[in-house]
């Protein structure tokens, strides 16, 4: 019985590396794929993992929204609650009273209210 379950297990290791070689060779690649390429210098494993914690801080911290600086299409597209009116609205104000001193002031705008600010809060700055 032993004999019969380690040349089973024999059969099945050997199908198993036969198997994908079989594959690859029919789809008319290279059985040693991983040795003929080329491996990535120290500059470009520095430089690729620059790019993903970029990736995951910008995912992590989004970068805010100027109420001070941004267009109309910009508060628009990235405000919750916010069409193309509310963001000529608050253009409007701040090129008639000056620049946003506190998120809060948005407030002031008519059509925005404490609940937009909540909703907003994490995505702006002034």
């Amino acid at each position: 019985m032993k004999y019969l379950k380690g040349l089973f297990n024999s059969f099945i290791f050997i199908l198993g590396i036969s198997m994908p070689l079989s594959l690859a060779i029919a789809a008319g690649e290279s059985v040693n794929n991983k040795a003929v390429q080329a491996q990535p210098t120290d500059s470009q494993k520095v430089t690729a993992e620059k790019s993903e914690l970029k990736d995951r801080e910008e995912k992590a911290f989004p970068e805010k929204l100027n109420i001070n600086t941004a267009s109309t299409e910009q508060l628009a597209k990235e405000l919750n609650g916010v069409g193309i009116k509310k963001a000529q609205a608050i253009i409007e104000y701040r090129e008639k009273y000056g620049p946003f001193t506190a998120v809060e002031q948005l407030q002031e705008v008519q059509g925005i209210g404490p609940a937009f600010i909540e909703k907003n809060r994490d995505k702006l700055t002034y």
